[in-house]
């Protein structure tokens, strides 16, 4: 293995799991009929730092709907994308690769964590589906923040920050791992946008192979 990490985090959506473009296409699916939606979802999801599943319909519930109907409309919608997701992430594919690299560190001994912008009662129990789901160290979603989660698994390993990796398809994923002063991996479609990493590849075969050359 070219380096002994200390811990291997991993984002959920998109890294371990084919899911990211479906959790995208709900948002529009469950606010079509109201007017203008579409077009808003579109500026609400191109948002840096990105806003969760409450802000960008309580936004999109306060500008289509009644004033007096927006309270009612926000918490509607967050509920049917909730129901939804979690339908079609738990029949979601892992990205190649996931399973093998997961029992592949925990031969290891290293931990591994997952850190998802869901919120954690979701995530848990989608996560308690997958076929490696008891190889995990522990599992952090919203409502806290992806850089708390680093703050947090390094408490608990107590080992060297810089000898942590977070393993991610997004900015915000990368951004966390700058922050919090750990290395980054990027996988998934535009991993060569992110030139910082330490690894990249477009599935979790490819850091597999990059990990344990």
């Amino acid at each position: 293995m070219r380096n002994q990490f200390s811990a291997v985090v991993f984002d959920f959506d998109g890294t371990l799991v084919d899911s990211a473009l479906i959790k995208r296409q709900v948002f529009f699916d469950v606010a079509e009929a109201l007017p203008g939606a579409r077009e808003l979802i579109f500026d609400l999801l191109a948002n840096q730092p990105p806003l969760d599943r409450y802000q960008i319909f309580s936004k999109v519930a306060e500008q289509c709907c009644l004033p007096e109907d927006a309270s009612y409309f926000a918490t509607e919608l967050a509920r049917q994308y909730s129901e939804i997701c979690h339908e079609k992430v738990t029949q979601s594919k892992d990205v190649p690769g996931a399973g093998a690299l997961i029992s592949v560190l925990k031969t290891e001994s290293i931990p591994v964590f997952v850190s998802s912008a869901t919120p954690i009662t979701e995530l848990e129990k989608i996560i308690s589906q997958r076929s490696w789901a008891k190889k995990l160290s522990g599992i952090y979603g919203s409502p806290m923040r992806k850089i708390g989660h680093l703050r947090d698994i390094y408490c608990q390993i107590q080992g060297d920050k810089q000898l942590m990796m977070m393993v991610g398809d997004s900015d915000s994923d990368a951004d966390a791992a700058e922050e919090f002063g750990c290395e980054f991996a990027a996988v998934g479609e535009n991993f060569c946008s992110f030139k910082e990493a330490l690894f990249r590849g477009s599935n979790l075969h490819d850091i597999r192979a990059q990990l344990f050359d």
